[in-house]
């Protein structure tokens, strides 16, 4: 992809072993597990900024590895599949991404991903409270069950603007004023 998300200054790991990296993953990104077929490969890399009340990551786990979660609590994940793809399992269905791909993951949806071993992924972390401030910001009614995004595929193509508001946001977060 032509996107710049995240560069060397925001590098956390490189070349890791997996499972560092999903330790790290759950202390700042979203409570899950992976599950890896054979042996762990120290392969896996990740590079991640907060800004203000979201994180931006960028992360590979250089393998295929399987993501699970009860789920992500009061976080929202939007998840752009950068190279790859991956299957989510979610309600016994199947929905299958690819690079360019957006996903949208509610807080309190079971998670189920696989990702291939080429996957690189952005995730953009949103508390769920963020969202419930613009609703009440509006003056919209937020429905009783919160805020639910459905399970459809988003292509990059289709919303190109919310790409250079993520370049803007991780050139921000990266500068020397924006930490």
């Amino acid at each position: 992809m032509k996107y710049r998300l995240l560069d060397e200054k925001s590098l956390v790991f490189e070349g890791a072993d997996p499972f560092e990296v999903s330790e790290y993953v759950n202390r700042h990104v979203g409570l899950h597990r992976i599950r890896l077929p054979g042996t762990a490969d120290p392969a896996a890399g990740l590079r991640h900024r907060k800004a203000g009340l979201i994180d931006l990551c960028r992360i590979s786990y250089g393998g295929p590895v399987r993501v699970v979660s009860t789920g992500l609590s009061n976080v929202y994940h939007l998840q752009i599949i950068l190279r790859g793809h991956c299957r989510y399992e979610i309600s016994r269905q199947s929905h299958e991404f690819s690079s360019g791909d957006i996903l949208l993951l509610n807080p309190d949806d079971p998670i189920d991903l696989t990702y291939s071993e080429d996957c690189e992924k952005f995730i953009l972390k949103l508390p769920a409270t963020l969202l419930d401030d613009v609703c009440a910001e509006q003056g919209w009614l937020k429905p009783r069950d919160g805020i639910k995004f459905i399970p459809i595929r988003y292509q990059l193509h289709e919303i190109e603007s919310l790409m250079n508001l993520l370049v803007l946001l991780c050139q921000e977060a990266e500068s020397e004023n924006g930490s």
